[in-house]
């Protein structure tokens, strides 16, 4: 992983960010690892064949959705449907929430105003309902 990333494995709680992988620890001895599909559809062979036996790859592709969202106010959006202390996370922090009932993970990427959401792609709709709602309400 170190290879792959140039960096340390994110431990509990932390997140890397390679241009364009990254990566983000989500259980002992799990991480997702992603990049824009356009660029690394064969995400799961590169790492399948990078780590050979020694870890077990799951294709995720169809399973998450992604939102980035960039600005002021990204605080107050998360502050009204998200139970974390926005105001605490630091660039790479990556932390495991919930938004309106659905399990969520939130990353701090640099700039400090700018965060990305992993949802369950089956909610998208809902997810991005829920982020909108909140926007225009931090608005």
């Amino acid at each position: 992983m170190k290879g792959l990333l140039n960096s340390a494995v994110p431990k509990p709680g932390r997140a890397v960010f390679k241009n364009p992988e990254a990566a983000f620890w989500i259980g002992p001895d799990q991480w997702m690892v992603s990049a824009p599909h356009a660029s690394h559809a064969d995400l799961t062979d590169q790492l399948n064949s990078r780590f050979l036996n020694t870890a077990s790859i799951t294709e995720q592709t169809d399973g998450w959705v992604c939102f980035d969202l960039r600005g002021e106010g990204v605080e107050e959006v998360i502050r009204l449907c998200a139970n974390i202390d926005i105001d605490q996370m630091q660039t790479g922090d990556a932390v495991r929430t919930v938004v309106h009932h659905m399990g969520v993970y939130i990353l701090r990427l640099d700039p400090a105003n700018a965060l990305r959401i992993f949802g369950p792609r089956s909610s998208a709709k809902s997810l991005h309902l829920a982020l909108k709602t909140a926007m225009g309400a931090a608005l």
